[in-house]
């Protein structure tokens, strides 16, 4: 994963432009929220989410495509606050829920500015670092989430699928989960998707 600085950002995800002068203030501290939130929700401790990153920190590195400044411990903790802040919401809007103290999805335009920000090459994280901080069995979810709050089976893959469905080209993705299985990151898995579909559109569209 390289650097594109030239695009407009609002919120740094990883390490590549962590600290970055002109990012939203607000997001940016939304992202501490966030990892409380997330870690709220789990029978996880921060520390057993730190413990998890340091045992993947060498391959994580080598995910990027430019040295990464910062000491280990700087690293970890910038993954995880990471981390968090793309799983925390995935999970809010699979299941529906947050109270009108949520500065980012009580606010259309913040929540826009986030997500248009988690399509940045450089802002993209490792995805089987997501898959390895998401465990469904250790979710617990409040009495008014949609869904019936049924965690069970759940993926990243299978939320990411949920929050981004207007953006794909085919319905009933569930039923193709194992083609996707391996994926470097959010935007491989949706290239992915498209590139898979694509010569069914393609053909469907010179039938007509």
């Amino acid at each position: 994963m390289k650097s594109s600085a030239h695009l407009r950002q609002s919120v740094s995800i990883g390490p590549l432009h962590h600290g970055k002068e002109g990012l939203n203030v607000v997001l940016e501290e939304n992202k501490q929220r966030y990892l409380q939130d997330f870690i709220g929700r789990t029978n996880v401790s921060l520390e057993d989410y730190i413990k998890k990153i340091k045992d993947h920190e060498a391959r994580l590195r080598r995910c990027y495509g430019e040295p990464i400044k910062f000491s280990s411990d700087e690293f970890v903790t910038i993954i995880l606050v990471g981390a968090a802040f793309v799983i925390e919401p995935l999970l809010k809007d699979y299941f529906k829920f947050w109270d009108e103290n949520d500065r980012i999805f009580d606010k259309p335009g913040m929540l826009q500015d986030a997500w248009t920000d988690t399509w940045l090459l450089e802002n993209q994280l490792p995805f089987f670092i997501l898959e390895d901080l998401f465990d469904p069995q250790k979710i617990t979810l409040p009495a008014n989430a949609d869904n019936n709050s049924i965690t069970e089976g759940l993926s990243i893959i299978c939320i990411s699928f949920s929050f981004f469905e207007h953006l794909l080209p085919v319905d009933k993705l569930e039923d193709n989960l194992e083609t996707f299985r391996s994926v470097a990151h959010i935007i491989d898995l949706f290239r992915k998707i498209f590139k898979l579909y694509q010569p069914l559109e393609s053909k469907a569209g010179g039938e007509l």
